[in-house]
């Protein structure tokens, strides 16, 4: 996962949508696994991490040759060792083919499409 902040200096990806080679823009792409991922997502990191994040997912972009990213917001992080459960804030850009629960239950998990309560 590569951290970067919209509208920085350099910043390398387009702001809005999926943009590929064509302009065109969409609100959802399907990976290398089948699974829809499209803008307002969240996902959570598998739970045998030692700290669980909940990502939102905010954009899509096209990357090249690294294929479609997800640039997300970690709207939740919960520390399972204290229990500890913030709300970091901070821009995450994963690439779409990794958000997926492989068969032995690994993997990325689909939280839902709606943002979790306020803490």
């Amino acid at each position: 996962m590569t951290n970067y902040t919209p509208g920085s200096p350099g910043d390398e990806f387009p702001r809005g949508g999926c943009s590929d080679a064509s302009g065109t823009g969409t609100e959802s792409t399907t990976n290398r696994h089948g699974d829809d991922i499209r803008i307002g997502q969240l996902w959570t990191d598998d739970p045998r991490r030692s700290t669980v994040r909940t990502l939102r997912i905010d954009e899509l972009v096209a990357a090249g040759s690294l294929g479609t990213r997800a640039v997300c917001t970690v709207i939740r992080s919960h520390d399972t060792e204290t229990g500890q459960v913030t709300e970091p804030g901070r821009i995450v850009s994963i690439k779409v083919d990794s958000l997926h629960t492989t068969p032995s239950g690994r993997g990325y998990r689909i939280a839902g499409d709606t943002a979790p309560p306020q803490l």
